[in-house]
């Protein structure tokens, strides 16, 4: 049986083994063959049974709160800006894009956002048995939480106690953390056998292992080839999809989040800054491990350019992420839009991302929100660019332009991710980002909240 790794433990494992295709402009792991987590569960999980009781949620927390200073920062009355947890703004996104009543879809975050926390609670204290959650399509007002037998009491309890919405089916096999594990084997024997441009992903609604092929790819990867390969890792229980895309995951062209990140001598958006964090003391800003590590911060209302230092990156198994150190302080909000701005009170727990969240987006070279439910969850890529731990979204537009990577993903006043890129669908165009948590944890950074 496969068993739940918490992130620490997962990072333990990637750090002795790195992934076939991972890029570190500052290495911190050793050159031998990364080996995947989902393997090593397979091969300890009699050892990490007696464990599993103690993994905790591992989501960065921080307290500071400080403006930028004023040469380099935004003036109160050049700037709209949003205190606490609001949801409002977000469901106007959603209303205006959607064509939903503000209400309705304001119905539909607060429950999205009440429920989140015992998501990230079951995944880690269930590792066996929670099977994953996802919502209604649409804006109907529900959770349903997959579950490997029958939910304890005080689960149920604390579902009862949080929404009337929540319901729990009890016909999953595996554990979402199993199935989470099952995709990653899938995807390095794939790798192994010589396969090349596909992601692979779980499905927990359906629990199956979703696999994505773009490219040459589609004429490769054969539901015959790919069942060849990697048959006899899949349990009865679990079926393989095999879906064609378009074209291959776009990257976009490679202090306040959400605001632009700009080469040297250029005022144009080559990325965006996602949101600010805290190392030390040290302040900086977010934003994808692909984009130039030659940036600096534009301030998005004064036009000024401000120094950033490039510390750190990451693209491989954890994600695609990097962080830049500025001078001074950082304040605690982001930008959507150039002249209006909101507070991060929290950040989502990577563990409570559900499929059918919604989300949004700002990037500051189109300069436009976009809003999208979630389609997936810990997909992973191989191809030019190799990475895992992505959320897939679905119906965010307008498309992001290049210069919009490693923009802020959010819902409300809450930080959820760092957007990596996109790729087209016969379904329309798909976005992808790294949990926030994810990354803030890797790079050893705290996110900056209220």
């Amino acid at each position: 049986m496969l068993t739940e790794r918490s992130l620490s433990a997962r990072k333990e494992d990637a750090e002795m083994n790195k992934w076939n295709q991972i890029h570190l402009k500052k290495s911190k792991m050793p050159s031998d063959p990364w080996r995947s987590p989902a393997r090593q569960v397979w091969m300890s999980a009699i050892v990490l049974a007696a464990l599993c009781a103690a993994l905790v949620p591992v989501t960065p927390t921080a307290a500071y709160s400080a403006e930028l200073p004023s040469e380099g920062g935004v003036g109160a009355s050049a700037v709209t800006t949003v205190d606490g947890s609001d949801l409002r703004e977000t469901a106007q996104f959603l209303a205006d894009q959607f064509g939903v009543d503000v209400s309705t879809a304001l119905a539909r975050l607060n429950h999205q956002e009440d429920v989140a926390p015992l998501l990230a609670d079951w995944w880690s204290r269930y590792p066996d048995n929670y099977g994953g959650a996802h919502r209604p399509d649409g804006f109907a007002v529900g959770t349903t939480v997959r579950w490997v037998g029958q939910p304890p009491n005080d689960v149920v309890a604390a579902a009862a106690a949080i929404s009337p919405h929540i319901r729990f089916d009890v016909t999953a096999d595996l554990s979402a953390p199993a199935l989470v594990g099952l995709a990653e084997q899938v995807n390095t024997r794939m790798a192994e056998a010589g396969f090349t441009g596909y992601a692979t992903e779980p499905d927990f609604r359906n629990q199956n292992i979703s696999v994505s092929a773009w490219g040459d790819g589609r004429g490769n990867l054969s539901q015959a080839a790919i069942q060849d390969a990697v048959g006899a890792l899949l349990p009865v229980s679990v079926g393989l999809d095999i879906e064609a895309v378009t074209s291959s995951p776009s990257l976009d062209a490679a202090t306040r989040g959400g605001t632009a990140a700009v080469r040297s001598g250029r005022t144009q958006a080559s990325c965006t800054f996602a949101f600010t964090v805290k190392q030390g003391s040290s302040w900086g800003v977010l934003t994808a491990g692909h984009c130039s590590n030659d940036l600096d911060y534009l301030d998005p209302v004064t036009g000024r350019i401000r120094n950033a230092t490039f510390e750190e990156e990451h693209i491989g198994y954890y994600g695609d992420f990097a962080w830049y150190s500025v001078s001074g302080t950082a304040s605690d909000r982001f930008h959507i839009s150039r002249t209006s701005s909101l507070q991060v009170t929290s950040v989502k727990a990577w563990q409570s991302i559900a499929i059918g969240d919604y989300y949004c987006h700002y990037g500051q070279r189109s300069n436009k929100t976009r809003c999208g439910t979630v389609h997936g969850t810990n997909l992973c890529f191989q191809g030019d660019t190799s990475s895992c731990n992505q959320v897939r979204i679905s119906g965010a537009t307008p498309v992001a332009q290049g210069g919009d990577s490693g923009g802020p993903w959010y819902s409300g006043s809450t930080a959820v991710g760092i957007y990596k890129g996109r790729w087209t669908t016969p379904w329309g165009v798909m976005h992808y980002f790294t949990p926030v948590d994810i990354a803030a944890d890797d790079l050893g950074v705290e996110v900056v909240i209220h």
